[in-house]
């Protein structure tokens, strides 16, 4: 009977110093990281929004720049990847023109720079002649357009649509 309790003894020993309590606590607390049941909040940088993200809150469908997580508060043409955006406090904003290193661009509905496009685009109380993209102030000429959903012949001078003549 010595033996057996000698034996059992060593049993509790081993269990208590070879698998030590802290053991399950750090088995429990993996467990509830990988569910999410922590209060940990802890993000890594590959986590963090990088990029032109959609509003991640849901209340808008807004799209922002997004730089470790944050939203930039820059207002300018931003070369993101392949593409130029117009960017308004961070927010990505579309369907205008914008003032760029080299001109005025049209922006499309995405935000981004549309080189395809040519017509005519209301900016600031003005119509500008738009040709690839660009504003086009070397456009001194009678051109065919359509302007304000009127169809018609424009004089554009500077690259400007003078509503004096048609």
């Amino acid at each position: 009977m010595k033996r057996i309790r000698t034996g059992l003894l060593s049993v509790i020993i081993m269990l208590i110093f070879c698998f030590p309590i802290t053991a399950a606590a750090e088995n429990t607390s993996k467990t509830e990281k990988a569910m999410g049941t922590t209060d940990e909040t802890e993000q890594t940088e590959d986590t963090l929004l990088n990029g032109i993200h959609k509003d991640p809150s849901g209340q808008t469908d807004d799209f922002y720049y997004y730089l470790n997580g944050e939203v930039q508060d820059i207002t300018e043409l931003k070369q993101i990847g392949n593409d130029w955006y117009n960017l308004v406090h961070g927010r990505v904003v579309g369907n205008t023109l914008a003032q760029g290193k080299y001109g005025l661009w049209y922006i499309g509905p995405s935000g981004k720079i549309d080189v395809t496009y040519t017509g005519v685009f209301e900016y600031d109380n003005e119509l500008w002649y738009i040709t690839e993209g660009q504003a086009d102030e070397s456009v001194n000429s009678v051109l065919k357009a359509t302007v304000n959903g009127t169809e018609g012949w424009w004089v554009v001078c500077d690259g400007k649509v003078d509503l004096n003549y048609t």
